[in-house]
This record gives C-alpha cells, sequence and structure tokens, in this order.
C-alpha cells in the first residue's frame, strides 16, 4: 500500500485554497450616535441585509462574467460559460458564524467569507482580489441606482408640489 501511495502523492498535483471576509453592511445606514441631525432624520436605520441574496449575487453570473472579464480569462461565448461554471464550482460561499462560548449555538455575523480552489497560489489570490474589486464595484452601482431613482422619484414630484403651491397661495390671497 505505501509502494503505491507514495508516488500517488508525489504526481498528484497540489490544491491551493485562499480565502477573504467581506463586511457586508450598508454604508448608509446610520448607527452612530453621534451622528448630526440629518443623518438622523433621513438615514434608514430600518434596512436589514438579505444576506442569502448577498450569497447569490456573490455567485450570479454577472458578478461571475465581470470578474472572467477583468481577468482576461474569456475567448468567446461557449468558453466563457465553462469558465464562469467552473468558477463557481470552486468558489466556496458561507456567512460566517460567531462563536460564543456560552451557547451551543452561534449567532450569525455580518460577514460573508469566500474561499477559492485552484492549482496555483497566485491564482488563488488574484481571483479573489479581482471578485472582491468586482462585487465593490457592483454595490457602488446598485447604490447609485437606487440614488438615481430616488432622485428621480424627487424630480417628479416637484411639479405637483409647486402645483398645489400655486393654487394654495391664490386661494389664500382670495381669503
Amino acid at each position: 500500500v505505501l509502494a503505491i501511495a507514495i508516488p500517488m502523492a508525489w504526481l498528484k498535483e497540489p490544491v491551493y485554497q485562499s480565502d477573504m471576509q467581506v463586511l457586508v453592511e450598508s454604508n448608509y445606514q446610520s448607527k452612530n450616535l453621534s451622528a448630526s441631525y440629518l443623518e438622523q432624520e433621513f438615514a434608514d436605520s430600518g434596512i436589514e441585509i438579505d444576506y442569502a441574496t448577498q450569497l447569490k449575487v456573490l455567485k450570479s453570473s454577472e458578478i461571475l462574467k465581470r470578474a472572467i472579464t477583468k481577468l482576461g480569462w474569456a475567448s468567446d461565448e461557449d468558453s466563457e460559460q465553462e469558465l464562469i461554471d467552473s468558477l463557481r464550482k470552486s468558489l466556496s460561499i458561507s456567512q460566517l458564524i460567531a462563536e460564543e462560548s456560552s451557547s451551543k449555538d452561534g449567532t450569525e455575523t455580518n460577514i460573508v467569507e469566500v474561499v477559492y480552489n485552484a492549482s496555483s497560489p497566485y491564482e488563488t489570490k488574484r481571483v479573489l482580489e479581482t471578485l472582491r474589486e468586482v462585487y465593490f464595484v457592483y454595490n457602488l452601482e446598485q447604490q447609485e441606482k437606487r440614488l438615481k431613482d430616488g432622485l428621480s422619484f424627487i424630480n417628479n414630484q416637484i411639479p405637483e408640489a409647486r402645483r398645489e403651491l400655486t393654487e394654495a397661495e391664490t386661494a389664500l390671497t382670495e381669503l
């Protein structure tokens, strides 16, 4: 058995694993007690993060396609989908659980752990760094989209508010 196991161990290609932890929090939530009045008044403190969605976003085709493009791996549509599937299989994404000594069950944290396995230690690091950058840019884009949608809604309400103000002024002058 030893005579077979040693050559197999020498011939087997090593697998490297890298991991990163991402703090998933809303950057427009105001939890600071010394925040200004405007921040306390207008920051939405009721927003809760859906971690299941964040985990799915990290493994989504859009994020992985962006990462593959940034890594320079993709050449055509078919190989791109194969690369996405391969990358998805090599990724393990989960929400970290806080280990508390006083209880048997840990509580979930705001941290998501991403683990990547590959045959090169440099590739694992490069892929995780690229994935972090792509995820960060994606979140900024989503936040910008939400803000634009909010501003668009407010801008659409301004003409109606002006019309009502004009009517109220007219009614007041008539009174």
